[in-house]
């Protein structure tokens, strides 16, 4: 029996649900003409058109790899860090509203370093790094407000 329900199926449904709210969220922002220039949506729409096209991309993948396979090992099935990093996109999401961007930033990249597989220590020293660099960058140099 091939199993229709693999990794690609699953992160293309959850890009897809996700693109789908995040388009109801942008039918709030004004959409300026052509003339007028770039309005306030232009952006956050092509982003979410990308989105949604990879989301397509990946589900489309998932049914054709499913369709190939000839035993159940040949594609990735779903296993429980799919469900951790789904779970940590959201929460993330969720930090960022109530605790600004770097400390949210830091903890979903140590997070979900360590759910994937990456040694501790590693984790941490790329999480300092990363989170360091941001900092410098957007908090010191462009002089933007992250917490």
């Amino acid at each position: 029996m091939r199993a229709i329900v693999n990794s690609f199926t699953v992160t293309g449904t959850a890009v897809l649900i996700l693109t789908a709210l995040v388009a109801a969220y942008l039918r709030r922002i004004p959409f300026a003409p052509l003339r007028a220039g770039l309005g306030p949506a232009f952006f956050p729409t092509v982003t979410v058109t990308m989105l949604g096209v990879l989301g397509v991309a990946s589900l489309v993948t998932g049914i054709a790899c499913s369709r190939r396979q000839t035993s159940v090992n040949d594609v990735e099935p779903v296993t429980p860090r799919s469900f951790v990093t789904v779970l940590l996109v959201i929460l993330y999401a969720v930090g960022i509203r109530h605790a600004g961007f770097l400390i949210p930033t830091g903890a979903f990249l140590f997070v979900s370093m360590v759910a994937l597989g990456v040694p501790v220590r590693r984790a941490v020293l790329i999480t300092v790094l990363t989170s360091t660099a941001i900092y410098v960058v957007f908090g010191l140099m462009f002089r933007m407000r992250l917490f």
